[in-house]
């Protein structure tokens, strides 16, 4: 009697003896990916991230595997000595991205540990029933960066604001749709890209990616449940743009912006109450073991009706339950005893080879080639040989623009000519990292109620070299009025006017790291309306002054630094 009940005890103890390794493992891994984790942190915090659902991915996989249990519980247990090639490739990444300081390929590199990791200790049916639950958690990842998102996001944002606006008018709530501004008779509200639906598009799909996974139907209904989630998302966010319109212009524009912080909840419970309802008209079969299928009928009218019917509704779910045990004691086999013992055992050579890599990663060499960044006083306030001068001061960077961009040299001003001419221009550089730093001026525009009309490449010769800037008209849209402007991309010292060819530097950078030299965008505008001849050498002019002086900082940052000595030896002597 006393060893029956000394053995649950001990058999207890015994189990957590077993655990012991795993915890140990998770805090190596922890600590070989611990920039991977400040990073995803970091991205799922952001208040203009487009990965806000991520925080959330790590519990739907939990739920995935905790759904598949029973058939993980009575699949077979081997090694497959193919994870160690997998394991080691992921550690050679995660050298080489501490070492190009490149967090996505550290993230992959972290997927890819965990595949490698469950073939080697459980062998390739379970890595095959757990495959789908580890990819998953690429949707948790930034993948692609914030200026191609931004691109993709565009149309959806366009799409959004005509949604937004068609249901305001059907709600008799007159609004004038310029761009992506909505004007009501009291209210003003700008779509922007982090309002474009693509935040919503992104969290929807994972969201619907999982829970197509968990209901039980065929795979065609989960794919339709899946596919459902692009329209859904661009109808959900035309409603919650509508509903921030009609607080700002029933109550007031705080109440509008507190709105809007607290309208995602909004999207996810439509999104969940319109999944759910879609999966029960497309006769799934459950999820999470919850029936989607209509009830029975009830039972003839009598006085013990209600409690039959509740009796009968729970011996079907048992019946159903024990049905699907023995289908899977039919087609597996009953569960394999010693499964945690057998995991244990192959945890431990991964012990060994995570803590080397760890150690290993302390001594790698982070390049330290930094260059200064141009700063608002390397541009002085009067260019051209004295034929422009500043008018006032530099205009600062708004926190909505700081906050989406993140740019770390940022130089607005304007100036006016001294010579003849009245002309008056506007000079925009921002600088930084090429994964964040970069806009489209087509998006920006439209948002501000311009389109811009691109007429060519024109190559402007200047004594600090050529600049090759893409020369653009803006025309209100409102009233037709038309102004010049000019912009060129320096990205990896690189003058480009494409953005697509900044996306493929920006992508390849993200995922092999960057030379660390600052990329710059310049804007060139036409203060004044009118596009002749004339207001068009003016511009060139202007260009040619301003390039004389930023060109060599920009092109050659190296010479920034060899001017802040040299002004420091001055000062020391």
């Amino acid at each position: 009697m006393d060893i029956a009940n000394q053995a649950p005890p001990l058999r207890r103890k015994i189990d957590i003896l077993y655990l012991l390794p795993f915890i140990v493992f998770a805090g190596l891994l922890a600590t070989l990916y611990t920039n991977a984790l400040h990073w995803w942190y970091f991205e799922w915090t952001a208040q203009s991230t487009y990965y806000q659902h991520g925080v959330f991915i790590p519990f739907f996989v939990a739920i995935m595997i905790w759904r598949d249990r029973e058939r993980l519980r009575r699949l077979p247990l081997s090694r497959s000595w193919w994870g160690l090639p997998l394991i080691f490739l992921a550690i050679g990444l995660v050298l080489f991205a501490i070492r190009a300081e490149v967090t996505l390929t550290l993230s992959i590199s972290f997927i890819l540990f965990l595949i490698g990791a469950t073939l080697l200790v459980a062998g390739p049916k379970v890595t095959r029933a757990l495959l789908f639950p580890m990819l998953f958690l690429f949707t948790m990842i930034p993948i692609v960066p914030n200026m191609i998102i931004n691109y993709v996001a565009f149309p959806i944002q366009v799409l959004s604001a005509k949604l937004a606006a068609t249901l305001l008018n059907i709600a008799h709530f007159p609004t004038d749709r310029i761009g992506v501004e909505l004007h009501m008779e009291s209210y003003t509200l700008n779509v922007e890209l982090p309002c474009s639906g693509f935040k919503t598009l992104v969290g929807l799909l994972s969201f619907s990616g999982a829970f197509a996974y968990l209901v039980e139907g065929p795979v065609r209904k989960r794919w339709i449940l899946f596919l459902s989630s692009a329209p859904l998302a661009v109808l959900v966010n035309g409603v919650r743009i509508a509903l921030i319109g009609l607080v700002g212009e029933i109550f007031s524009a705080d109440a509008a912006h507190s709105f809007h912080d607290y309208s995602g909840f909004i999207v996810l419970i439509c999104g969940f109450m319109f999944l759910f309802w879609f999966a029960k008209t497309l006769k799934c079969d459950s999820f999470l073991g919850m029936s989607l299928a209509d009830p029975p009928p009830p039972p003839p009218p009598g006085p013990d009706a209600p409690a039959e019917n509740a009796a009968s509704r729970r011996e079907i779910e048992q019946a159903a339950r024990k049905q699907a045990i023995q289908k899977l004691n039919a087609e597996l086999g009953p569960p394999r005893p010693g499964a945690l013992r057998h995991a244990a055992t192959g945890i431990y050579p991964l012990i060994a080879i995570v803590a080397i890599a760890c150690v290993a990663v302390r001594f790698v060499k982070v390049p330290t080639a930094e260059y200064k960044m141009l700063e608002s006083a390397d541009l002085p306030a009067t260019i051209g040989g004295g034929a422009w001068k500043q008018l006032g001061g530099d205009v600062p960077i708004d926190p909505q623009t700081r906050e989406t961009l993140n740019p770390t040299a940022w130089i607005d001003r304007t100036y006016f000519a001294t010579g003849p001419v009245s002309a008056s221009m506007n000079l925009l550089i921002s600088g930084g990292n090429s994964r964040r730093v970069f806009h489209d001026p087509h998006e920006c525009f439209l948002g501000s109620g311009f389109l811009l009309h691109d007429v060519g490449v024109t190559t402007i010769q200047t004594p600090s070299g050529p600049i090759a800037v893409q020369e653009t008209v803006a025309e209100v849209v409102k009233t037709h009025e038309k102004s010049l402007m000019m912009f060129v991309y320096v990205v990896e010292g690189e003058q480009t006017q494409s953005a697509l060819r900044v996306h493929a530097k920006m992508m390849w950078g993200t995922l092999f790291g960057e030379s660390r030299r600052p990329s710059y965008f310049l804007r060139f505008r036409q203060m004044g309306n009118g596009t002749e001849p004339a207001k068009r050498e003016e511009l060139m002019d202007f260009i040619k002054a301003v390039w004389t002086e930023a060109g060599p900082k920009i092109s050659h940052p190296q010479m920034l630094q060899r001017t802040a000595r040299d002004a420091r030896m001055k000062d020391e002597g």
